[in-house]
């Protein structure tokens, strides 16, 4: 071979090998690319593009300290949270240790607002964190007076003494008793609280009257029933009526309170509320176990003629009629289509209509 071929094979063979480390550069450079680390942090990235810490939310959650159960506001991160004043009936006990008759319908507690790890609550201030709001109560505004001359755990005697001296009374029992048919009229006021635990009141009337019937014909302000926390209502096998029916006042019940047992052959079920201006308060307890043997009824509670049915907590379940069917709540007349039905908490099994109980 000579010179000059030898030269040109030089040459060619120099491009070749410059030629294959340039592509291996590429390739490297290339499956590095694939690889995609700095690929992968840019997915990183996109999550954040997403939005996740914007769309962070908390928890507030409202603790009634009533007895209550506690509701929540889910607020985005940075918000702020609504007051729960009104999703609630709010009222608060106050229960003396003693036994006895006293004067002022359950000697309620007056709301003060609410409260967060024992300051205030300013609703301006925006939410970072979950947490809890707990309401605030001021003691009732008078001293209770224990009523000396009413016998203790005597409904009879108590229901008396109100009648003849009108005005707002509280019955705190600490034993099971038996009552029999109580009228409550001519303003008088009648709360009941139990202590030391579950107190049945059982009735022992006759079958023809209820055990409470709040009847206010006579004068023009409405005469009230109101049951505390610890008060169980317990009704007869073979009644022909009610076991509390309200004619012209208003009826409360609050957590801690019950009413079961009562079996009637009344279309109206265990708790009746009827005519205009005539109210029932559902803000907790229970109303179960009760049974009408009426068709077309209710077993747990019957609101008509224009009466007002508010429901702010509880529950009302577990209550039948014939034949062998579920009906806890009747809203029959004005009452169901007039507006003056609430209904914002608490749990109702079988109603009529099925849209009060969320059905």
């Amino acid at each position: 071979m000579n010179i000059k071929k030898l030269l040109n094979y030089l040459v060619v063979a120099a491009i070749m090998m410059s030629a294959a480390t340039f592509v291996s550069s590429c390739s490297k450079d290339g499956e590095n690319g694939k690889d995609g680390k700095d690929g992968v942090d840019g997915k990183d990235g996109e999550n954040g593009k997403d939005g996740k810490d914007a769309a962070e939310t908390f928890v507030v959650t409202f603790d009634f300290d009533n007895g209550d159960p506690a509701i929540t506001q889910t607020v985005p991160a940075g918000g702020w949270v609504t007051s729960a004043t009104g999703t609630a009936y709010f009222a608060k006990i106050f229960v003396p240790a003693t036994p006895g008759l006293y004067t002022g319908n359950l000697l309620k507690h007056v709301f003060d607002g609410w409260t967060h790890n024992g300051a205030r609550f300013d609703f301006s201030t925006p939410i970072t964190a979950d947490i809890t709001l707990k309401a605030r109560w001021k003691p009732p505004l008078f001293t209770p007076v224990l009523v000396s001359e009413v016998p203790v755990n005597n409904i009879d005697a108590a229901v008396a003494y109100a009648k003849l001296n009108p005005g707002n009374y509280a019955m705190v029992i600490n034993a099971d008793i038996n009552a029999g048919a109580q009228t409550l009229d001519f303003l008088v006021h009648f709360g009941i609280i139990g202590i030391g635990g579950e107190r049945i009141i059982q009735y022992t009337g006759v079958p023809n009257a209820p055990l409470f019937l709040i009847d206010n014909r006579t004068v023009t302000s409405a005469a009230s029933l109101e049951l505390g926390p610890n008060v169980t209502l317990r009704g007869i096998a073979s009644s022909t009526t009610n076991l509390v029916r309200v004619e012209n006042g208003h009826f409360t019940m609050y957590p801690g309170s019950k009413i079961t047992g009562h079996t009637t052959t009344s279309p109206y079920g265990a708790v009746y509320v009827t005519g205009a201006e005539n109210q029932f308060i559902m803000d907790g307890g229970e109303i179960s176990g009760n049974h009408s043997g009426a068709v077309n009824s209710s077993g747990g509670v019957f609101v008509d003629n224009g009466a007002s049915f508010d429901m702010y907590g509880g529950s009302i379940t577990g209550n039948t009629i014939n034949p062998a069917a579920a009906m806890d709540v009747v809203l029959s007349g004005a009452a169901s289509i007039d507006g003056s039905v609430r209904y914002t908490r608490g749990v109702v099994g079988t109603s009529i209509p099925a849209a009060f109980a969320g059905n």
